[in-house]
């Protein structure tokens, strides 16, 4: 009985130091499955602009949809959120590599307008949010500058604020210029109500194509030659029929103030 137990003994302590000299062996040969966390955030970081470009349109179509507070936080989160989007496009090597090849080798192919049609967007959806930090900022300099006492950086920082979210205020309730509105009201007889709903039908537009985007990445049967064609003329005729005209106008209140 005790040369069993020291027999015993001795086979678990090989079999301990053979299992350990397995695990050391074989640690750097299998990686480890990863977790969830590790799985979202490596999602997140392939699919960043178009998560982000789905936020912007979002964000956007809330500006529109809601009034006070919440509304005008959407309209600056909107412009946030395009330059945000447009950063990150930029600094993908593959969409640089499309548009230097169009620019300077003339190929313009279908990757090269999808990628430039997403830049114009990512421009003109931010300048709404970025009218209204631009007037707040003139709004607060200009306060300082003909203040009676010296301003501290924080009462600087609260002027900016204020000014940053009335401007964007007036913005949102001024609404967007929309000419193709304009005429479709007027050919109904000048219906406010066609007016009003011609207002929705570029940023419902832009979710849809956004969403579309995303969806198509991660989903095989949604990815087609035909279907990104179209996400990108529907994109691009929102940008020169509803977005462009409507940016136009805003750039043009903001420069007019700044003068």
């Amino acid at each position: 009985m005790r040369k069993a137990r020291e027999l015993e003994g001795t086979h678990e302590d090989e079999a301990r130091e053979i299992a350990k000299k397995l695990k050391d062996a074989t640690k750097d040969l299998a990686p480890e499955e990863p977790g969830w966390l590790s799985k979202a955030l490596s999602w997140i970081g392939d699919n960043l602009t178009n998560i982000l470009s789905v936020l912007a349109a979002v964000a956007g179509l809330l500006a529109l949809l809601c009034t006070g507070p919440f509304g005008i936080a959407m309209l600056l989160a909107a412009g946030a959120l395009s330059l945000a989007t447009m950063g990150s496009r930029l600094a993908d090597p593959k969409v640089r590599a499309s548009l230097a090849d169009g620019f300077t080798k003339g190929e313009f192919d279908a990757d090269f307008w999808e990628n430039s049609v997403g830049l114009v967007g990512d421009a003109l959806g931010a300048v709404p949010g970025v009218g209204a930090v631009t007037r707040g900022l003139n709004g607060a300099i200009q306060s300082t500058r003909f203040a009676s006492e010296a301003v501290s950086a924080g009462q600087f920082l609260g002027r900016f604020a204020d000014d940053t979210v009335k401007a964007a205020g007036r913005i949102a309730t001024a609404g967007s210029y929309n000419p193709v509105g304009d005429l479709v009201a007027h050919a109904a007889g000048g219906s406010q109500a066609v007016r009003v709903g011609m207002d929705y039908v570029s940023p419902v537009a832009g979710v849809v194509t956004a969403g579309y985007g995303l969806a198509a990445e991660n989903i095989d049967a949604l990815k087609s030659d035909a279907g990104k064609n179209t996400a990108t003329g529907v994109d691009a005729a929102r940008a020169g029929l509803f977005d462009g005209p409507g940016a136009a106008a805003v750039i043009g209140n903001v420069a007019r103030v700044l003068r």
